[in-house]
């Protein structure tokens, strides 16, 4: 045999350096796995872009500019959008003698994280949403479904490559249960409301950076051929458990010519590369989009003129948090925190106090806009805003939750992306309470003539939820 004349020493060293030797080759051969490139611009820029003016201009539909932001918090984020959508989808009313639910005035759903899986979901799934979303994510066990996936051999074999991390094949699974290929050129060309705002956190600067065609044309980038899927993966890509996702800043090939429209929102991006991560990092309540617009434009009057809405009489603004529970319950302990659960305090703590702060100061700059359009009544151009128009500013979190002994409940399960039924359907009669209680819904409801569903739909039907 091969090698018995050698001494045993020797003939163990040249084992593993053959064991080596096979193992380089084995990460060499999957190094060609490779994560998808977005494309740079391409010389046709004709094709409708995926970004507020074209996916917003235009009257607005009964007069009325509904914005709605939901938070992250996994599982247990998703299913508050979720209900909330279910009560605006059963609040009706008669608007030039049709019917009309609430639901049909959503303007923008700027979503964070588990908000954001919910917001696109719901643009990309259109009627089937209530059905697809509920069995194909709500109800499943989606975090095992992903570690299963990452532990099978081809996606072992896959991200051993530094080309492709767990965020990919998050996005990969995403796909594959709700968005089926569905790119932002698609949305774009069907021009399908609402809006849909994805946000995640850039490693480089910390900053907020949203999945529009402005955004892109900061990196000289087509956001067009971009999967839904993968911008809603950035944004849940919670920091040690899933990978960044990698976006490749093309803006030298602005400089030969190509015909890019000028963006007023987002200076050009310097680094050859961008890292995203979750979005709640910057903004877990979805709600500083909201805030860089206008300070941007110079005001609600002039954004909504840059943007070519019209006919403004109502701004609606919507805010779903499903806040955790900030308590540390190692408080009641003597003992030394782990340190899993000390890192987690670690980011919880500058979320949940820089959430209160963002809440704070889009409240404050709501009613200062406002105050301004309606100051401004002579000289302003009430095409786009009326000078009476009215504001209504609804939140729906969980810390508002009444009974005490299910808030202290809800907001602490965990946030993941996985929870039992039960749990899911407490969490969506929690959304459908708080927001049918909720003074402010309830003044607009009866501006409008709407009448605010008591009760909305029964729990998910049994065969939703497989494990």
């Amino acid at each position: 045999m091969l090698g018995s004349h050698l001494p045993r020493a020797e003939w163990q060293a040249r084992r593993r350096s053959l064991a080596a030797l096979l193992a380089a080759l084995v990460l060499a051969a999957c190094s060609t796995a490779h994560y998808p490139v977005n494309a740079p611009f391409a010389h046709d820029v004709g094709e409708p872009r995926y970004e507020r003016r074209q996916m917003l201009g235009g009257e607005a539909p009964d007069g009325i500019f509904l914005h709605a932001a939901f938070s992250g918090g996994g599982t247990r984020a998703a299913a508050m959008a979720y209900g909330v959508l279910e009560v605006l989808a059963e609040t009706r009313f008669l608007h030039g003698g049709r019917e009309r639910r609430l639901s049909d005035e959503l303007s923008i759903l700027a979503g964070v994280s588990g908000g954001a899986v919910t917001s696109a979901a719901y643009v990309v799934q259109g009627t089937r949403f209530f059905d697809d979303f509920s069995c194909g994510f709500l109800y499943r066990d989606v975090q095992g479904s992903l570690v299963s996936s990452l532990l099978s051999p081809r996606n072992l074999f896959r991200v051993t490559s530094p080309r492709v991390g767990r965020g990919d094949v998050l996005a990969e699974l995403l796909d594959e249960r709700l968005f089926a290929g569905q790119t932002f050129g698609q949305l774009a060309r069907a021009k399908l409301r609402p809006m849909a705002i994805i946000s995640a956190t850039s490693t480089y600067d910390g900053e907020r950076f949203e999945f529009t065609q402005e955004r892109f044309d900061a990196l000289c980038s087509d956001l067009s051929k971009y999967p839904v899927a993968r911008a809603v993966a950035a944004s849940m890509a919670v920091p040690g458990i899933l990978s960044p996702l990698v976006l490749h800043n093309h803006g030298p090939a602005c400089l030969y010519g190509l015909a890019i429209p000028a963006s007023p929102l987002y200076k050009p991006y310097e680094p050859p590369y961008l890292h995203l991560m979750d979005g709640g990092l910057s903004d877990n309540l979805g709600v500083r989009n909201t805030i860089e617009t206008i300070d941007r434009f110079g005001g609600f009057e002039r954004t909504m003129r840059a943007i070519d809405v019209r006919d403004v009489r109502k701004l609606v603004y919507l805010v779903v948090n499903a806040q955790s529970d900030p308590g540390f319950e190692e408080a009641g302990s003597a003992d030394v925190p782990g340190i899993v659960r000390t890192l987690r305090a670690v980011a919880d703590i500058p979320i949940d106090r820089y959430s209160v702060l963002s809440l704070a100061q889009l409240r404050s700059r709501l009613a200062t806009w406002v105050a301004e359009v309606r100051a401004n009544r002579d000289a302003g151009d009430q095409r786009f805003v009326s000078a009476d128009v009215e504001l209504y500013f609804i939140e729906v979190s969980l810390p508002m939750l009444a009974d005490a002994e299910e808030r202290r409940y809800l907001m602490r399960l965990p946030t993941s992306l996985s929870l039992p039924a039960d749990d899911v359907d407490r969490v969506r009669r929690a959304a459908w309470t708080l927001l049918r209680e909720s003074s402010e819904f309830r003044r607009l409801a009866a501006d409008i003539g709407a009448t605010v569903p008591a009760a909305v739909a029964e729990d998910a039907p049994r065969d939703c939820r497989a494990p």
